[in-house]
């Protein structure tokens, strides 16, 4: 599984070098504020096995670009998803789930899928990689949580995501997206997350929705 995930990445990666290799006059129309650097705000939602874990909580993201051709650029970001661990009911009572932040980290491709400079409006799709840090509280005997002894552990990470976006200025795009983080987690280290006794899981996804302001020089 965790093959084909990067033999994919590496094939949407030389496609989008591909795409780079455009006429000369078209490279010369990116070198207008090829830079971009955007910050964003929202909620992460859990999917998958990591929903039974934790509640949807705030999420916070930062990101920078490189245009390398007027539709595609190349991206670095980073986002802190922090959830709240969530409500078990056992029949000794309700236990409080640790809370879980999750740090991710990637790099990847961003292509804009509207023609450029067609409309203030712009709709992009990007994807990467990189890596996910799982900061968890560790639950004590009495059902509260403590701060030492959870989990603590950084798994690979593909990504996926679509922003769309609107230039209130030729320098300034407000934007809605969504991105899309699963993780290639350990089934051993993640035992017990989801409950006391309860099974591991092998990845997790983390949907952050947020809004944001990208600001091109």
């Amino acid at each position: 599984m965790r093959t084909n995930t990067i033999r994919t990445i590496g094939a949407a990666l030389a496609l989008a070098a591909a795409v780079a290799l455009a006429p000369a006059d078209a490279q010369a129309q990116a070198a207008d504020q090829p830079w971009s650097i955007d910050a964003r705000g929202g909620i992460a939602v859990p999917a998958g096995d990591l929903s039974d874990a934790v509640d949807v909580g705030p999420s916070f993201g930062l990101g920078i670009a490189y245009r390398i051709h007027p539709r595609v650029s190349l991206r670095v970001d980073g986002d802190l998803d922090v959830y709240s661990g969530a409500d078990l009911e056992t029949a000794g009572g309700q236990v409080d789930l640790p809370d879980l932040n999750l740090w991710h980290y990637s790099a990847g491709v961003a292509f804009e899928v509207t023609r450029p400079d067609a409309s203030p409006w712009d709709v992009t799709a990007n994807l990467g990689a990189g890596a996910t840090t799982f900061d968890g509280d560790a639950p004590a005997g009495d059902g509260s949580t403590v701060d030492d002894g959870g989990l603590s552990e950084t798994y690979f990470t593909a990504n996926g995501g679509l922003k769309v976006g609107y230039d209130v200025h030729e320098s300034v795009n407000v934007y809605a997206g969504g991105q899309w983080y699963l993780a290639f987690t350990d089934e051993e280290d993640t035992a017990g997350v989801a409950g006391p006794g309860a099974q591991g899981f092998d990845t997790a996804s983390s949907i952050p929705l947020t809004l944001g302001v990208k600001i091109k020089f």
